[in-house]
């Protein structure tokens, strides 16, 4: 369930590590790639979000499926996985053309999500 282009190259080395969870929650949890609307996830981390620069940032996160739970994405193995090759981004490297957002913002950004998810995958005993 990779959310980057179908059949693309991942874009920057934050890509990568997505387009690899991704495909981690998916072999682990067989969730099926058609059925599934995802409505985001929403991650608002724009100059003009009124948590911007704050330590610990909100982030509004929603989890809209129409089959499906969102305990798919609480797999420990791939949710560390994904912390650990976010901690190795060079966020000073290269990105896409175009790009508009701080890779480090959004590494932490995606870090804080990881951490949340860990936590509610142990709580949750999901392996």
């Amino acid at each position: 369930m990779y959310t980057g282009c179908p059949g693309e190259k991942p874009c920057d080395a934050l890509d990568a590590c997505c387009m690899v969870h991704d495909a981690c929650v998916t072999a682990n949890n067989s969730i099926p790639s058609i059925p599934f609307s995802l409505s985001t996830p929403v991650l608002f981390y724009n100059s003009d979000s009124p948590y911007k620069n704050k330590k610990s940032n909100f982030i509004n996160t929603i989890l809209k499926f129409e089959n499906g739970t969102t305990d798919d994405y609480l797999n420990l193995e791939c949710n560390q996985n994904l912390s650990n090759c976010i901690a190795k981004v060079n966020t000073a490297g290269p990105t896409f053309q175009g790009n508009k957002c701080s890779l480090d913002q959004v590494s932490q950004e995606i870090s804080l999500i990881m951490d949340a998810a860990i936590l509610a995958g142990r709580a949750l005993h999901k392996p």
